[in-house]
């Protein structure tokens, strides 16, 4: 709740059911990231990469 990620790497990350409540995000994602599920609210730009490595 209320979380501010700024400059996080979630390539890879598996946010299966996560929910977001206000979250300000400034993070990187990628194909390999999981949002199955996801659910909430999110403030800020979310960069997807592709066929970037880490």
């Amino acid at each position: 709740m209320a979380a501010s990620l700024f400059r996080v790497d979630l390539r890879g990350a598996d946010l299966t059911d996560a929910t977001l409540v206000h979250n300000s995000f400034r993070v990187t994602v990628d194909d390999a990231t999981v949002v199955r599920g996801l659910s909430g609210t999110v403030f800020g730009p979310i960069t997807v990469a592709a066929g970037e490595s880490l």
